[in-house]
């Protein structure tokens, strides 16, 4: 993986946040408060995930192949995919949008923010594309940029753990 090839995703990102920010600028909020939560809690929640997974018996060795081919920058980078995948449903939310016309858009969404991680073995595509649900109702409740911070600090921890799990 290298910068070029993520070039056209962060183009369309940032080309979507300019939109979005110039619509509702309030839709991009980060407090101190929910700052400090999510720097606590999402590296605990890490550090569990794979104690857990190791008491059961459940290995994340899946991974270990392409552990070493994510550059450790990628997680700077995955605020593109919050502005494609969840900004839009987000921004509908937020103007009162039917649920008729909201709900299907988040789904189709989901499905492919999680075909877009079905590197990571059908277990990861399913997750991401639940996680996505959550990730809107951070986003509509707490701001996109408590998402996006969220969404860096859980790939960083994940990307930094499995390559101490992977040697």
């Amino acid at each position: 993986m290298d910068a070029l090839s993520m070039a056209p995703s962060w183009f369309l990102g940032f080309l979507l946040l300019v939109f979005f920010v110039g619509l509702d600028r309030d839709m991009f909020k980060l407090s101190r408060k929910e700052f400090v939560q999510i720097s606590i809690f999402i590296p605990m929640l890490m550090a569990a995930k794979y104690v857990l997974m190791n008491a059961a018996g459940v290995s994340p060795s899946l991974m270990c192949g392409i552990t070493h081919k994510i550059p450790l920058w990628v997680p700077f980078t995955v605020w593109w995919e919050d502005m494609v995948f969840s900004a839009p449903v987000v921004y509908m939310l937020r103007r009162g949008v039917s649920k008729k016309f909201w709900i299907p858009i988040a789904i189709v969404m989901s499905l492919i923010f999680g075909a877009g991680h079905l590197y990571q073995g059908l277990y990861g595509a399913l997750a991401a594309t639940s996680v996505l649900f959550v990730f809107m109702w951070l986003a509509h409740n707490k701001g996109m940029l408590t998402l996006i911070y969220l969404h860096f600090l859980f790939d960083m921890c994940a990307l930094i753990m499995l390559r101490m799990y992977c040697g």
